[in-house]
């Protein structure tokens, strides 16, 4: 991924792209490359059906994928 955006980054980026992301074993990944580039997050696409999978890439959306990747989703459940 880093390796993609290195050679991407020479041109005026103004938001990433995330493709199959259901499929990533390191979601941390994503959100270093949101962090390292400082870019935001235009779209995510969750399966094999384009533009059906296609989904907005908004920061609650990342967060909850992270929490439910960690095994985390019972804490916000809980309201804690």
């Amino acid at each position: 991924m880093e390796m993609i955006y290195r050679q991407f980054e020479p041109l005026p980026l103004g938001s990433l792209i995330f493709t199959k992301a259901d499929e990533t074993s390191d979601i941390h990944a994503m959100y270093r490359m949101v962090r390292e580039s400082g870019l935001p997050v235009a779209w995510l696409t969750d399966g094999q059906e384009v533009p059906d999978d296609l989904v907005n890439g908004d920061p609650s959306r990342l967060t909850d994928r992270l929490l439910e990747k960690e095994g985390w989703t019972q804490w916000t459940k809980q309201d804690v």
